[in-house]
């Protein structure tokens, strides 16, 4: 096939290398280079050695004939180019041998006003809708129908290739292929002027408007010159714009493999191939062989050291072989430092600068530079140990001090370093001047021989040795110190006084999560419903719950419509101008041809202009002439003398005779005159003399030639025949038909009659005639398909008993409509034992319940096997709720504290509860943890009490002198002290404050209100972010609040270069806008599809895809873009990395923060009060809708997109995915509604479309 890239008019063939003519062979093509007049070949023909003559062969120009006159697209046209100006188009054709096809790159534009052929185009319309003037269509040779004759398509029954012409079909604007057994096309017929080129030989076969690229084969039926016996088929492959050849015509051009413009597709030579230069360059002039890329062919290289740095450089070599040798580094190449600053002969790179005196303990043996040397210092070695130290205690024995090394000896010496066993001690509970140390409640015990413990008897821990009181740690209320109730009459751990009454089966719809005694009120949803009467799963958002959803055609304009049908289904549809029961919408005159179809004309077949497809009798009947047929010939000439035999005159032709008839056309009888004689009996001149003598004659008067003149009869009498006269006229005629009486003939003289009586010569009314359309013996005058059925009577329709359509009438075939398989012709399923309105062969036998574990989507029929989760568990045996996270439900946890440092540690609690902690160095039953004089006073607080009381003392005598100094000494044995304003006597008991003669706790606790010492409180939070932060806690107890900053203190994020305002809706922060992203989190692109059908096969196929809500990208940042639930699970996340599509959880979190009751969470359906309309943009917002928009959530109403791609809700409706599944087929989803306040918890289909809002990640 060629392409023609120039002019049409000549394409010319470039002869590149041709240093010969061609040698000249026979060839009988005047096309060719080579034609030979004589020649009867075509076998050698040579088409490749000259500039050809285009208009010698046919082709197939596309051309473009508009552009916008639909916005973005271009208008085409595809014309027939032929050869003469005689040629006539005939066809456009295509079947399994020469398959049609055509095909756009994004479908092609058809208008409602339009059709499939150029015919169906009323030029009047084309200003009033301008848009028509873009229609597609196929046609020959017209542009609408005011010119030229109509065009016929025809099409197999399984190839609907007109559909793609039909603004309305479901294959509008899509491509189309001709190729099946049957095939089809379009065609005029052989008397159609619009066959004929135009001046440019051009004929039009088609216009389409499309915003892509066409491309195609046409296959075109062709009579050359007109001639109707010389039929040409030709098939054209055509891409975008340009005049195509047929296949016929060769490619020109290099077919030696070999050569370096060797062209696969040529399959003429046509001397142009061209060859490298040798083996050496390739047909680019490339070296065939360079290895190294340097532009110098192998075979030319010269080897050698290329590297100018190396001591053997080459300067020569154009090829590096690998030889080159270097310099060490540091050195030239013959071996020479190239630095040595201090001339000692070594290098200065490979100088080592370190400590060359080996005394030093730094010193390096390697080095060849002085550098700094490090030493010991006296009495260690370089590894900081002692030279001597014979105990071996760290401590040189030059340095040791002999001495006491015990604190807690009464000669304690702080400075020895060697003890020498001369430690003296106190006895214990006593000082070291054998004093009490501690004696607190001045009970004259020392503390020492105390027992602390719990003196309470009801305490738990009650200890009846104690003698000094201690902790004590009593029950819970209504608990015994074991934790156990004292009353639980039921036994279930839990309190009498506790005890809830309610439903506490969770699957239930008044189940109380507080109750925890079951009273038998537990209420369940209905099979299919939530609490609410909400469905649980309605695929189509309809209202209707799935297994409530009747399938059938709810278009009330189809013959199968079906009021009751909530799925759109089948829809069966009347042909145009018939109504459901193939009658015709119009017939005025009830012949049952509608009015549309109607043909006026002449419908009288015994008329001239009888009309075969005339349907209306329009008197325009025109009628031969009684005797002639219609072209004015006689009927009946018997004696083949041009003369109809109702038009002769018998009679004596012969003019001698008497009775000769100048009129006569048929030979009769003749009357000559006797010898001698004229005819009226006279002698005649000259005769004289014979007339004398005898006068012979006819004697008889009777005679018809009787002589009165003859004397003599001579015996020719002649008489008349009977019933006639002499002249031979009817002596009786009465009706003066020329046929006397006696010999009338009575019957049907007409011959058009059936039973026209040749003999006949009185019409006795006896005639008969053939119905119309039939000759006398009932036969079909017009009979075209030979069914012994006559043309005029018969009747097109289906004759096929199966179809729904069946006409028992019908004659000849015509369209059959069948039912689907398994459906009758009402849609209605010919087997469904369970009347369920699904087919028994389309039933699927499985788990219905859409709460079940093993629910199946696709079952219809339910057969028991259906299978439940235990209560808080998913189909999986996973928690429905585990708050925290740690695979325990949240119906199984046991709160309890669970560390096992404290007192209350409860090893089976699986949540952190409050963890009660001993005082710091005490035990949990409040004793000493060390208590080494056993004297009920911890070791710890030991030393804390007498720094106190000596720091007290130590103050007291410093208060005492400057009081004194200051004129403030109160007198002798007391002292002021300026904290309490008043003077006090001085204690004479070490301790004593209160000067009562002991030492006890009122005494340490006036010491404290004094001078402002409180006990540190040792355990807290220590963080000074939390907002429990304690500052005067030492150790962290867990308890620390962090305040939650969910959104970092940022007010925007940029993702996808689209600029998201971040909102903080209780502990999590959201994107204030839906996502508009056509990439995920890593980069990669989703598949964004711009048709129902890609949105379709997305789901069907569990691919992820995203659509666009609105064109306009501006207004699509405010509605964002649709994604099904593949893109929501997607692994490379459809949010910015740390962000997450908003869950299930985050959504009940956002909705229990605006108010939403807790119990109303979890239900599916519509629940809570304003929750939705506190999300929803005000009537301000732009888009506006009906709500407050009270955290700045700004929801839009974008609507959603069903599975099988069209849009739903757009303005009226808002569509939220969550990131939880909820079984194989469908996740959890929001839906905001116009007029409802509330939020809609529900589950949404897997392929369904729906807006996703992001959510940062929290961190534990």
């Amino acid at each position: 096939m060629f392409r023609l890239m120039s002019s049409f008019a000549t394409l010319m063939i470039c002869l590149l290398g041709c240093s010969a003519v061609l040698a000249q062979v026979d060839c009988s093509d005047p096309a060719a280079c080579n034609y030979d007049s004589s020649s009867d070949s075509v076998t050698d023909c040579d088409y490749c050695s000259c500039a050809l003559d285009s208009t010698l062969f046919y082709g197939l120009e596309v051309v473009q004939h508009a552009v916008d006159i639909i916005d973005g697209m271009t208008t085409y046209r595809v014309y027939a180019k032929v050869v003469n100006a005689d040629d006539f188009v005939s066809a456009v054709f295509g079947s399994d041998e020469l398959p049609l096809a055509f095909q756009s790159t994004t479908g092609f534009y058809n208008n409602e006003y339009g059709g499939v052929t150029a015919w169906n185009i009323n030029p009047n319309f084309l200003g009033l809708i301008p848009d028509l003037n873009a229609d597609s269509w196929v046609t020959i040779g017209i542009e609408d129908s005011s010119t030229g004759s109509a065009i016929t398509a025809i099409e197999s029954p399984n190839q609907n290739w007109t559909g793609s012409f039909a603004a309305d079909s479901e294959t509008d604007g899509q491509d189309f292929a001709i190729d099946d057994a049957a095939g089809g096309g379009w065609f005029i017929l052989g008397d159609a002027t619009n066959g004929v080129p135009d001046s440019n030989l051009r004929v039009l076969l088609m216009q389409v408007t499309t915003a892509g690229s066409i491309s195609g084969t046409f296959n075109i039926q062709m009579f050359p010159l007109g001639d109707g016996d010389n039929e040409v088929r030709k098939t054209f492959h055509f891409d975008g714009l340009g005049m195509f050849l047929d296949d016929s015509i060769p490619l020109c051009g290099c077919t030696d493999q070999e050569a370096c413009n060797y062209d696969s597709t040529a399959n003429q030579d046509d001397g142009s191939c061209t060859y490298s230069a040798g083996e050496v360059y390739d047909c680019d002039g490339e070296c065939v062989n360079d290895e190294n890329g340097n532009g110098i062919c192998d075979e030319l290289e010269s080897l050698g050291c290329t590297y100018e740095e190396a001591c053997n450089f080459n300067s020569n070599a154009t090829g590096d072989d690998g030889s080159c040798t270097f310099a060490s580094s540091g050195f030239d190449c013959n071996g020479n430092c190239l630095f040595d600053e201090d001339n000692d002969q070594v290098c200065d790179q490979d100088e080592i600068t370190g400590c060359q005196d080996d005394s030093a303990c730094n010193y390096d043996a390697t080095a060849t530079d002085a550098g700094y040397c490090d030493y010991p210092e006296t009495n260690y070695d370089c590894d900081g140990n002692c030279l001597n130290d014979s105990d071996q205690d760290g401590i040189c024995d030059a340095l040791e001090v002999e001495g006491c090394t015990t604190p807690s000896a009464c000669n304690y010496n702080a400075a020895a370093t060697e003890a020498d066993g001369s430690c003296t001690f106190a006895e214990t509970g006593f000082d070291c001047d054998g004093n009490c140390l501690i004696d607190l409640d001045n009970d004259g015990i020392c503390d020492l021989t105390q027992t602390a413990g719990c003196l309470d008897a009801s305490a738990c821990n009650f200890d009846a040795s104690a003698t000094e009181a201690g902790y004590c740690d009593y029950p819970e209320i209504n608990y015994d110190c074991d934790g156990n109730c004292l009353n639980d009459s039921d036994q279930d751990g839990i309190c009498n006084e506790f005890e809830v009454s309610g439903c506490t089966d969770s699957s239930a719809c008044n189940y109380d999560s507080d109750a925890t005694d079951e009273d038998g009120s537990c209420t369940y949803a209905n099979a299919g419903f939530d609490c609410d009467g909400n469905c649980l799963v309605d695929s189509d958002q309809d209202q209707i719950c799935d297994q409530d959803e009747v399938t059938g055609c709810q278009d009330n304009a189809a013959c199968n419509y079906d009021a009751t049908a909530t799925d759109a289904g089948y829809c069966d549809y009347p042909e145009t101008n018939y109504d459901c029961q193939g009658n015709c919408l119009n017939d005025s005159d009830n012949d049952g041809i509608c009015d549309e179809f109607e043909v006026d004309g002449c419908t009288d077949s015994s008329a001239c202009n009888y009309d075969s497809d005339a349907t209306d009798e329009d008197d325009s009947c025109a009628y031969a002439n009684a005797g002639y047929d219609c072209d004015g010939n006689c009927l009946v000439d018997s004696d083949n003398d041009l003369i109809c035999d109702q038009d002769e005159v018998t009679g004596c032709q012969d003019d001698t005779a008497c009775n000769y008839d100048a009129t006569a056309t048929d030979a009769g009888y003749c009357d000559y005159p006797e010898t001698n004689y004229d005819c009226d009996g006279n002698c005649l001149e000259g005769f004289e003399y014979l007339c004398e003598t005898a006068i012979q004659g006819c004697t008889d008067s009777a005679a018809c030639n009787y002589n009165g003149q003859a004397t003599e009869d001579n015996g020719s009498c002649s008489f008349p025949a009977s019933g006639y006269d002499c002249s031979g006229v009817c002596l009786n005629d009465s009706d003066q038909d020329g046929i006397c009486d006696e010999f009338e003939v009575e019957g049907c003289t007409d011959c058009d009659a059936c039973n026209f009586n040749e003999s006949a010569t009185d019409n006795d009314g006896s005639c008969t005639f053939a119905t119309s359309g039939y000759d006398c013996d009932g036969n079909c005058l017009l009979d075209s398909d030979n069914d012994q059925i006559c043309d005029q009577d018969e009747v097109t329709g289906c004759q096929d008993e199966a179809a729904c359509n069946y006409a028992a009438t019908a004659t000849d075939a015509g369209y059959c409509d069948y039912p689907e398989t398994n459906y009758d012709c009402d849609g209605n399923c010919l087997n469904d034992s369970d009347q369920d309105g699904i087919c028994d062969e389309f039933e699927v036998a499985g788990c219905t319940d859409s709460s079940a574990c093993n629910y199946n989507a696709d079952a219809t029929d339910g057969d028991a096997s259906c299978t439940y989760a235990e209560a808080g568990f998913d189909c999986a045996g996973d928690c429905l709720l585990d708050s925290d996270g740690d695979d325990i439900c949240d119906q199984d946890e046991l709160v309890g504290c669970q560390d096992s440092t404290a007192c209350n540690y409860d090893v089976s609690a699986t949540d952190a509860g409050y963890c009660d902690y001993p005082e710091t160095n005490f035990d949990c039953d409040g004793n000493c943890l060390n208590d080494a004089n056993q004297d009920g006073i911890c070791d710890e607080d030991e030393a804390l009490l007498d720094a106190i009381i000596q720091e007290a003392i130590d103050s007291a005598q410093e208060e005492l002198l400057a009081a004194i100094a200051a004129g403030e000494y109160c007198g002798e044995g007391t002292i002021w002290v300026p904290e309490w304003n008043e003077c006090i006597a001085i204690p004479t008991c070490f301790g004593d404050l209160d000067n009562d003669g002991n030492r006890g706790t009122e005494d340490l606790l006036q010491l404290l209100s004094v001078y402002n010492t409180g006990c540190p409180l040792e355990f807290g939070c220590t963080d000074p972010t939390a907002e429990n932060y304690d500052p005067f806690a030492v150790y962290d107890n867990g308890s620390c609040i962090i305040p939650v900053v969910p959104c970092d203190n940022l007010e925007s994020v940029n993702y996808a270069g689209v600029e998201y305002g971040l909102l903080t809706i209780g502990d999590d922060c959201w994107f204030d806008a839906n996502l508009y992203s056509t990439e995920y989190a890593n980069g990669d692109a989703i598949e964004v599809v711009n048709s129902s059908f890609n949105w379709y096969q997305a789901g069907a196929d569990e691919d992820p895809a995203a659509i666009e809500v609105v064109e306009d990208p501006e207004e699509g940042l405010f509605y964002g873009y649709f994604y099904n639930a593949f893109a929501v699970l997607d692994s490379r996340g459809l949010c910015p990395t740390d962000w997450h599509v908003a869950s299930d959880e985050d959504w009940m979190a956002m909705e229990s923060h605006l108010g939403m009751d807790a119990d109303e969470l979890e239900i599916l359906g519509s629940r809570g009060t304003d929750q939705g309309e506190q999300l929803k943009a005000t009537a301000t917002h732009e888009p506006a809708w009906d709500g407050t928009d009270a955290i700045d959530f700004t929801a839009v109403p974008a609507g959603q997109r069903f599975n099988f791609g069209s849009f739903s809700g757009f303005g009226s409706k808002a569509v939220f995915w969550t990131n939880t599944t909820q079984g194989s087929s469908t996740m959890i989803s929001r839906i905001l509604d116009t007029g409802s306040t509330q939020i809609q918890r529900t589950s949404t289909g897997n392929a369904f479309g729906a807006s996703v809002r992001c959510v940062k990640d929290t961190t534990e």
